[in-house]
This record gives structure tokens, C-alpha cells and sequence, in this order.
């Protein structure tokens, strides 16, 4: 069940990276997104949050996070820029 929540809450979840936007801008702010969404909705820390170096800082550039739940369960995320200061988060499991 806290699958499906999670999706709902990071779908669509973005926040604004850094003025100078490279990839490690883009790869932290994912990265907060996540932490912070799931801390917002369960009052809860996820372990291990990473999300892997954009290939490029382009609007359309996808990329894969992942996080471990309290509980030890895996989730994996999407990441894509958005707008050139932006990242939306969805989560893929």
C-alpha cells in the first residue's frame, strides 16, 4: 500500500535546483525530493538515497534514483528535468 501512495505523492513532486544548474544540481535536488516527499507523507527517513549523474542537463534528460524504506524494501525512481531549473520525480517501484 505504500507503494502506490508514494507514487501518487512524488508524482509530479519537483523542486528547483541550484542557479547553476549542472548535472550535480539536478542529481541533489532528486535526490531531496525524494527524501523530503516520503518524510512529508510517513514521517519517516529513507536510507541510501542516490540518483545517478544526468547524461546531460537538457529539458527531457532522464534519470534513475533509488532509496531503502525503513523497512528495508528497495524503491526505485525517474527523475527528468523538467525545465532548465527544474526536476520531477516519479517513482518506477
Amino acid at each position: 500500500m505504500k507503494r502506490a501512495l508514494i507514487a501518487a505523492i512524488l508524482a509530479g513532486s519537483a523542486l528547483l535546483a541550484a542557479c547553476s544548474t549542472d548535472a550535480t544540481d539536478f542529481k541533489q535536488t532528486a535526490e531531496k525530493v525524494i527524501s523530503t516527499e516520503w518524510k512529508k507523507q510517513y514521517d519517516e527517513d529513507l536510507a541510501d538515497v542516490a540518483c545517478d549523474d544526468p547524461s546531460s542537463t537538457a529539458v527531457g534528460t532522464t534519470f534513475d534514483c533509488s532509496a531503502k524504506g525503513p523497512d528495508g524494501t528497495e524503491y526505485t525512481f525517474e527523475a527528468e528535468i523538467t525545465k532548465e531549473d527544474e526536476v520531477t520525480v516519479n517513482q518506477t517501484s
